[in-house]
């Protein structure tokens, strides 16, 4: 399984833009790549890492704080999982 973890703490000076530098952690057959994000990222920077990553499920983590708005987080990942 492959698994990416949007964080904040992954990013460096070093790294910087150069994510080939980004080194992932396994357990079992797990892999996990710690990818520099910010939950201050805009609108179509988030939409365009999900349509670049296409992936399988999206937990979000904010603006889940009742079922309607889990709900609309829901209608916005597949639509552009769809595009």
């Amino acid at each position: 399984m492959l698994s990416f973890r949007p964080t904040g703490w992954t990013y460096s000076e070093t790294i910087g833009e150069n994510l080939n530098l980004i080194k992932p952690t396994s357990k079992g057959n797990i892999t996990i790549y710690g990818v520099p994000y910010s939950e201050h990222s805009n609108f179509i920077e988030l939409q365009e890492f999900v349509q670049f990553l296409r992936p399988e499920k999206i937990i979000p983590t904010v603006n889940v704080g009742n079922a309607v708005n889990r709900g609309k987080m829901q209608s916005y990942f597949q639509q552009w999982l769809k595009a």
